[in-house]
């Protein structure tokens, strides 16, 4: 399991979660998506991010490396509300971090629902 070594340097705004930028004791930039409403009976929202990426892996498409990270409580930026402490007591899913890569928007989706009543 990799674990932070600096402080968050990003929160990233998206139409799901809200991931995190941080270093990890490897020296590489994880995103990690943490739980919102962490309880340690539920560790669901690991597994729904784990199964795909191993899926992509298996269908060789390619996607970035991924590891479960716990990001340490010292390395939580406080002063932003959106990013509280107990939010990061279970191990995060983190994904290489690549400048290059983006969220996957579901476009076909989006033009889906207007046909859907």
């Amino acid at each position: 399991m990799l674990h932070s070594i600096t402080k968050i340097n990003k929160q990233f705004t998206t139409n799901g979660s809200s991931p995190v930028l941080v270093m990890e004791n490897n020296s590489f930039d994880y995103v990690c998506k943490y739980q919102r409403t962490p309880t340690a009976s539920y560790s669901g929202y690991l597994v729904n991010e784990f199964i795909p990426s191993k899926l992509l892996n298996l269908w060789n498409i390619e996607s970035p490396a991924i590891g479960i990270v716990q990001v340490k409580p010292e390395h939580v930026n406080t002063n932003n509300l959106l990013l509280q402490p107990s939010r990061f007591t279970l191990p995060c899913f983190g994904s290489l971090h690549n400048k290059y890569y983006g969220e996957v928007v579901p476009i076909y989706f989006l033009k889906f629902q207007k046909y859907v009543c």
